[in-house]
């Protein structure tokens, strides 16, 4: 039987990989990133996502300032991009692969 598993860390496309190969992102960054992809959804020819740094730490059993960190790493690798700023009840959202094509699962 061949069956499709729906995973939200599926969603990861083959490119963004190659490029995270390249840039040579260390297992925190990469994890980080996983987690605001599970999150993932489309805006316009965007991928956004967010993930509370807070929660990132507990699920990830590292600290807040770990999480700030690799998020800071991904943002200046350009993997990440920031879309607004946090406020109190205001999560950040960020572009995720900014410099790579838009591209949807289909494609």
């Amino acid at each position: 039987m061949n069956k499709t598993v729906k995973s939200p860390f599926a969603r990861a496309f083959v490119p963004w990989l190659c490029e995270w190969e390249a840039l040579g992102l260390t297992g925190t960054q990469e994890r980080v990133l996983l987690l605001i992809i599970s999150r993932m959804r489309r805006s316009g020819n965007m991928w956004v996502g967010n993930y509370r740094r807070k929660d990132a730490a507990r699920v990830l059993n590292i600290g807040e300032r770990a999480v700030s960190n690799a998020i800071h790493a991904l943002t200046k690798k350009g993997v990440l991009k920031k879309l607004n700023n946090s406020a109190p009840g205001r999560e950040v959202i960020y572009q995720i692969m900014p410099k790579q094509p838009f591209v949807t699962s289909g494609e």
